[in-house]
């Protein structure tokens, strides 16, 4: 599949953990899901090992946590980005298309995995959001700009 209007489609497999955190080659067995896990504002941290990738590898779901701009508030692009990751492993394992699909996160993450929940190419089954820094009264006390931010990522398509 071709990338969106923003990006093409440049991630192979084996150089996916250049892209995202992924737990895929710990999983013995069928895969039974995927959770992605979306960081809070500035989160930029690149991961060899993960707590819960280890656990969830166990249970046969996929783990991933994209590396998107620390400061994308779920733009299109990293929307486009994020389905290319899913699309990879979709196709890499031959996953059935009602293979579920979890967004999650907290703060700006929070946010992202409900802004990816509604604009994914693939709708996910579920979203876990912790966001309550991205409510507007909030926001516009921590910093101004963040209300716009917030506003500027929630495009029309």
């Amino acid at each position: 599949m071709m990338g969106g209007l923003f990006t093409k489609k440049i991630i192979a497999y084996e150089t996916l953990k250049n892209f995202t955190y992924t737990n895929d080659a710990l999983i013995r067995g069928d895969i039974k899901g995927i959770i992605l896990s979306f960081m809070g504002l500035g989160g930029a941290a690149m991961f060899d090992e993960n707590e819960r990738g280890n656990a969830l590898a166990e249970k046969g779901i996929i783990y991933l946590i994209p590396y998107i701009n620390p400061w994308n508030w779920m733009n299109q692009q990293a929307v486009e980005y994020t389905d290319e990751l899913i699309d990879l492993l979709f196709d890499h394992y031959d996953l059935p298309e009602n293979t579920p699909v979890v967004s999650t996160g907290g703060s700006m993450g929070g946010l992202c995995s409900l802004v990816y929940t509604k604009y994914a190419r693939r709708t996910p089954v579920a979203c876990a959001a912790n966001c309550r820094s991205t409510l507007s009264s909030t926001a516009t006390r921590i910093r101004q700009s963040i209300s716009t931010a917030i506003l500027k990522s929630l495009w029309k398509k």
